[in-house]
């Protein structure tokens, strides 16, 4: 059942990502393999990246994301007020974070991320990420 909605969620993002994946140098392939290589872990604790060695990484896929003006990139800048994305592009910013990070962020949370901010926070308290 669960390989099932994975199978079902991973299809739907790829159908979502057409375009450009948002970090330099992402690929559609990348993305791929990234998912099929991820190691999903299964409650009880777990290796956490310190938020210091998150924040440069995720600043740098914003700031590397299309049409994005880099000299607006903070933490606290939203996404589509401050950033001018729009709701599809900042999915499609959530799904490089994924791919950057190797994590899985679950869609009800990935829905409420408007700032860098917000997505450091999920991804510091996310078990194996890398």
């Amino acid at each position: 059942m669960k390989l099932a909605a994975t199978m079902s969620r991973f299809q739907s993002l790829l159908v979502r990502l057409r375009g450009s994946l948002a970090c330099s140098g992402a690929t559609p392939q990348r993305f791929v393999m990234a998912v099929r290589t991820r190691k999903f872990g299964s409650g009880g604790g777990g290796h956490f990246l310190p938020k210091d060695e998150i924040e440069p990484r995720l600043l740098d896929c914003i700031k590397n994301f299309r049409d994005v003006d880099a000299s607006k990139v903070t933490l606290d800048a939203e996404f589509s007020s401050d950033l001018g994305l729009d709701s599809l592009d900042t999915v499609e910013l959530v799904l490089s974070f994924e791919d950057e990070f190797n994590v899985e962020i679950p869609e009800d949370l990935a829905m409420e991320i408007k700032t860098g901010s917000e997505a450091l926070n999920i991804i510091a308290q996310t078990p194996f990420a890398k």
